[in-house]
């Protein structure tokens, strides 16, 4: 294992500061925002919470299935190092707001599914609650999370360890859903 900084094997872009005037009632686009990342490093949707937009923006804002995001501003006490992946929904296409960032990992040095995994780490999350700034809500920035140093193994580790958490996350999600929607059955008791 190498020691290294998150810098030399991630960049963050940064969301796009959406103007609250095109706001709309629904809309094919849908900003991705701090509530949209789970205390449980998971995507979250509620779509009566949704803000759609309807105007026109940059398409490099556009996220896909399976994009990596972090928040950058502690909207819940916790929630840096967090991160959640983009899910497909039906009909909406979600794009990047201010305060969220994107994590692109570095080719070849990074895996995405191991770095999902290794943000939520207690090595991690210290540091990045140690950089944040501020009052009322903290913030960090992308100089911040690149600060970060971390422990990291070859990238034949990373997809391995990555793709088998994944799997394992996936699998997990799928039973908690099914859960979520069984029919309550009262027992009776004779």
């Amino acid at each position: 294992m190498n020691k290294v900084k998150l810098g030399e094997i991630l960049k963050i872009k940064h969301g796009f500061a959406f103007k609250s005037e095109n706001y709309v009632d629904e809309s094919e686009y849908a900003l991705v925002t701090l509530a949209n990342i789970s205390s449980t490093n998971n995507f979250q949707f509620n779509k009566d919470k949704t803000t759609f937009y309807g105007a026109s923006f940059p398409n490099d804002f556009i996220l896909k299935e399976d994009d990596l995001i972090m928040p950058l501003t502690e909207q819940v006490v916790g929630l840096f190092g967090n991160t959640a992946f983009v899910p497909k929904m039906q009909g909406i296409t979600f794009v990047l707001n201010q305060r969220v960032g994107k994590v692109v990992p570095v080719d070849d040095k990074a895996d995405k599914y191991y770095l999902h995994y290794l943000l939520a780490t207690n090595l991690v999350k210290d540091q990045l609650e140690f950089r944040a700034s501020g009052t009322r809500q903290r913030n960090i920035s992308p100089d911040d999370v690149y600060d970060v140093e971390v422990f990291l193994p070859d990238i034949t580790t990373q997809r391995k360890i990555g793709k088998c958490l994944y799997d394992i996350e996936k699998k997990v999600n799928l039973n908690n859903a099914i859960n979520d929607n069984l029919p309550y059955q009262s027992l009776m008791v004779a």
